[in-house]
């Protein structure tokens, strides 16, 4: 072999392991240690939550004020009180799984406090970098669109607002994190295929149910200044339209025949018989890709339909098909259980993925 080959093999060969390196970390491949995954790991109140998919935010940030001057002279500012930004994680289904109390606890409107660190961990699971936060309140949970044709895992979002938060350098004395091992995700993967849509009154129809929109529950985090401390205490806000809702309006597509579906609409939208009577409920399971098990499950209470619609939606990225149709509807409450429904919510008994579930195709 030359000289020039041999060059070429070992930068190729180099290429080569810095891509599984980039690819390794990127999906939280193990290395030579077998119990240890690359990522971000969460620790909640000194108690450990496992790896989270992605974080962005929880950097510290300043106010700029502008005084008031006299016309002629220009504008004069200075930093205000310090702020900082909102964290927001991106969750698969056993890091939900393990953050479900605090995010039941929100949404039952009890708001409690919690205290963390994230930490950077390398394919060995050494520490490169943390994230101390503290008093975090949760400001957002974010529920993943759902698709019969998608052969993706389903990723659900979780930001919260800290008091305040620092960040901590490295210290290669500190022991290793407690390893992970590498089949918990593969017991909590969240599917964007399989899932379980139902209204009430239309249960036949929601069998022919295709695709759900993402829907983002957010909560009111206000800000409370501190006398004469320079940073803003954070306190739990009333969720104000329309800026928040606490319960947004969300999108089903329908195929295969929707008859309850339109006569609700007719009559709800048409003639107006929309009162609080006239308002069902719906209920969505979530499903494990690998088991066919519920990992957790909503109902939507006091759900009104608004808009029946022929007209295909952006993030759906098709065209919609003569046979489906998009219902948008409205919603004043949620409620959020860990596995399946409880029995006085389930509609249709004994049911498998063969009915009622749409399926991913395999």
């Amino acid at each position: 072999m030359s000289q020039r080959t041999h060059n070429i093999v070992r930068i190729c060969s180099a290429f080569a392991f810095c891509s599984w390196m980039v690819s390794s970390l990127a999906s939280g491949q193990i290395s030579d240690n077998p119990q240890v995954l690359a990522g971000y790991y969460l620790l909640l109140d000194n108690k450990p939550m496992g790896l989270v998919q992605n974080v962005i935010g929880g950097e510290a940030t300043h106010q700029v004020l502008v005084e008031k001057t006299n016309i002629y002279q220009s504008q004069k500012k200075h930093l205000g009180l310090v702020d900082y930004e909102d964290i927001t994680l991106s969750l698969d289904g056993s890091s939900f799984k393990n953050l479900f109390p605090w995010i039941k606890a929100t949404l039952e409107q009890k708001h409690d406090r919690k205290s963390g660190t994230i930490h950077v961990v390398d394919l060995n699971g050494h520490p490169t970098s943390s994230l101390n936060f503290f008093d975090a309140l949760i400001s957002e949970i974010g529920f993943p669109a759902l698709d019969a044709s998608s052969k993706d895992d389903a990723k659900l979002t979780l930001a919260f607002t800290p008091l305040n938060t620092n960040q901590l350098v490295y210290d290669p004395n500190k022991p290793v994190l407690p390893p992970i091992q590498a089949n918990q995700s593969d017991l909590f993967d969240l599917s964007a295929s399989k899932f379980h849509f139902l209204i009430d009154g239309l249960e036949s129809d929601c069998e022919g149910v295709t695709q759900v929109d993402a829907m983002t529950v957010k909560d009111g985090v206000a800000s409370d200044d501190i006398g004469d401390l320079r940073t803003q205490d954070k306190v739990p806000g009333k969720p104000t339209p329309p800026t928040l809702h606490f319960v947004p309006n969300f999108s089903v597509t329908f195929s295969n025949g929707y008859p309850l579906l339109t006569a609700w609409y007719d009559d709800f939208v048409i003639k107006g018989n929309n009162s609080q009577t006239k308002e069902r409920n719906a209920t969505i399971e979530y499903y494990s890709r690998s088991r066919n098990n519920v990992l957790f499950s909503i109902l939507l209470k006091h759900v009104g339909i608004y808009k029946l619609s022929k007209t295909p939606k952006k993030q759906f990225g098709y065209k919609l098909a003569n046979n489906e149709i998009i219902a948008s509807f409205y919603a004043e409450e949620i409620i959020i259980f860990d596995g399946p429904l409880p029995k006085q919510y389930v509609k249709i008994k004994n049911k498998s993925p063969a009915r009622g579930i749409a399926s991913d195709g395999k």
